[in-house]
């Protein structure tokens, strides 16, 4: 769960040269979380691993990402579907002794679905 407050530690995570697959870098990131964290009193984001390669200072994890957001009690998915997780790549580097974003990109399912 990430509040309001955690919204200075939550981007720290992000690196300023990152960027996405859809050309979103840092600087759109930022104030979109920040209406985020303004619309919402928490946001739950719920992330499971299947897969983390390393080599050297870099890493890349898959996960299955959902990502809802609170007002009270009532809940709002932000992020995936309301039955399935979305496919989510994201890309780290080791800075300065802590691991940080660097990328992030969704991965396309493939198949008959």
């Amino acid at each position: 769960m990430a509040e309001r407050k955690d919204f200075d530690r939550v981007i720290e995570q992000v690196t300023d040269d990152y960027t996405d697959n859809t050309g979103n870098k840092k600087q759109t990131l930022k104030p979109r979380l920040e209406r985020m964290f303004g619309i919402y009193d928490r946001l739950e984001i719920r992330a499971a691993i299947s897969k983390i390669e390393k080599a050297g200072n870099s890493a890349r994890a898959l996960a299955k990402v959902k990502v809802d957001g609170f007002r009270g009690s009532q809940k709002e998915r932000l992020f995936g579907s309301p039955f399935a997780a979305r496919d989510l790549q994201i890309d780290f580097e080791k800075r300065g002794g802590d691991w940080k974003i660097v990328g992030s990109s969704l991965v396309s399912r493939r198949g008959l679905f």
